[in-house]
Parts: C-alpha cells; sequence; structure tokens
C-alpha cells in the first residue's frame, strides 16, 4: 500500500462542523495510508484546545496561525500570543497565513500587518510556512520574494493556473494540490498539476471542505486523500505509480524534517 501525508487537514473543525470524531477521522485515514496528517491553525487562540485534543496521536502534527480570516482591530492584538505559544508547544508549522480580502476586504493593513509578523517568526524559529491565498497570488509572492531566508513556503490549496504555479515554483516554494484539482472544470488548475515539478509537489485534504471526486459535496476528510493523489497519476501521465506516490510522501517528510529519523 502506498503511504500518504495529508499536509492539510482541519482534523478538530471537521469534528465540531461536521460531526466526525476525531479518532475514526485519523483511523479512516490510516486504512487508506495516510500516515501523517496536519493539523494548521487559524487563531492563536484556538490552539491549545486544538493541541490538547490532538496530543494523544503521534502521527498528527500541528500547525499554529493567525489566519487572515477573521482579523480586525479588535483581535489583532492576539498577533503578541504566538510567539510566547510557539515556545511553549513547538509546533510543526506556521499554517495557515496569508491574505484573503474576498471575505473582508476592509481589513487588508491587519491583515498584511500580521502576515509579516508570522513571517518573521517562521525565520526565527526555522518552521515552515503554509500559505493561505485567494486571488492575490501575484501580490504574496512578492512579498515572499521580498522576505527571503523562510525555512520552506508552502501554498496551501493552490487552485491557480501556470502563471500562478510558476511564479511561486521559481521561488523554491512547494504547490500543494488539494480535491479542486479533481473537478472536471478546474482546467487551470489541471495544467498547472501537469506544469508543476514532482520536487515541488505536497498534495493535501483541506478537509472538512473541498471533498474531491467522487465525494464532493460531502464532508471531506484525510481518508479521501488517494483520489487526489490518483487524479495527479492520470493527469501526468505518471508510468511509474509507485516511484511519484512514494516522491510525494517523501516530500511531505522532508519539509518537517522526518526522513532522517525514517519516520
Amino acid at each position: 500500500m502506498s503511504k500518504y501525508f495529508d499536509t492539510h487537514s482541519h482534523i478538530v473543525d471537521t469534528f465540531d462542523e461536521r460531526g466526525i470524531p476525531i479518532e475514526e477521522h485519523i483511523l479512516n485515514a490510516r486504512e487508506v495510508g495516510v500516515t501523517h496528517i496536519l493539523d494548521p491553525g487559524i487563531s492563536p487562540d484556538d490552539f491549545e484546545r486544538r493541541y490538547h485534543l490532538l496530543k494523544p496521536y503521534s502521527n498528527i502534527l500541528m500547525g499554529i496561525a493567525f489566519g487572515p480570516h477573521g482579523v480586525n482591530a479588535s483581535n489583532v492584538s492576539q498577533i503578541h500570543l504566538m510567539e510566547d505559544l510557539i515556545k511553549k508547544y513547538e509546533p510543526a508549522a506556521i499554517s495557515e497565513i496569508g491574505l484573503d480580502y474576498q471575505v473582508n476586504p476592509d481589513n487588508a493593513a491587519f491583515q498584511h500587518e500580521i502576515f509579516s509578523y508570522q513571517l518573521e517568526l517562521a525565520k526565527r524559529y526555522k518552521l515552515p510556512v503554509f500559505l493561505h491565498i485567494r486571488n492575490v497570488y501575484e501580490e504574496v509572492s512578492e512579498i515572499i520574494k521580498q522576505c527571503g531566508g523562510l525555512e520552506k513556503v508552502i501554498v496551501h490549496c493552490f487552485t491557480g493556473g501556470v502563471k500562478e504555479a510558476k511564479s511561486f515554483l521559481d521561488l523554491g516554494c512547494f504547490l500543494s494540490f488539494p480535491g479542486v484539482v479533481t473537478f472536471k472544470n478546474a482546467q487551470e488548475l489541471k495544467e498547472a498539476a501537469i506544469y508543476c515539478p514532482i520536487e515541488q509537489m505536497l498534495i493535501e485534504t483541506d478537509s472538512p471542505y473541498l471533498a474531491p471526486v467522487p465525494h464532493r459535496g460531502r464532508p471531506n476528510q484525510s481518508a479521501y486523500l488517494p483520489f487526489i493523489a490518483k487524479t495527479l497519476v492520470e493527469l501526468r501521465q505518471e508510468k511509474d505509480v509507485e516511484m511519484f506516490e512514494e516522491r510525494l510522501y517523501r516530500n511531505s517528510l522532508s519539509i518537517f524534517k522526518l526522513l532522517d529519523e525514517g519516520k
């Protein structure tokens, strides 16, 4: 059986919002070969609850972040909790951070402030960064280019085309492909998946959202990750499926420095 690493799965949110128990989620994933999962954060004040719920599971890695989704004048000061939490709990990644003007375009200044601060934290603590980007690929790629010195940068839930892919790949970033790549109408994303070098490719479910075909429309979970890998194999016409999936897996392990530990 192939091994997989889900680089972005909101396990606790999948329980809170869709009722899939945490242990069931993890066991379902394990049965199809998903050995590791990164559970990302979106706010500093949710981290400790997530940490204590997921601590019993040694194969679950924790991300910490103040994402762009709900930042505003009343809560932007929470950003200063981040460093204390990083020191105390040693999360595996800064995930997920970035820019998203769709939900609240009026908070752009606050989004930039917390994004820049967290990039500096990632450099200081040598943590990989997972980016949340909605319709501002060019803006974010320029920020990453100017920032420099980051350990590893991953574009979470990449849904752009070849042009957007190239702007990040040229900076040495990884692209993480979600279930959207299985959708019939995602032609530009499919072209980007063909274009992306295997050395810079990851896969994720982003559960409970964006379930891949044939589960589209249902609550997503990490057990559906192999459907994404299968679609990429077909799109790219990969001849050696085992080698392709092994490389995807090793890419993910390398992000978190797990290769040397033989995990």
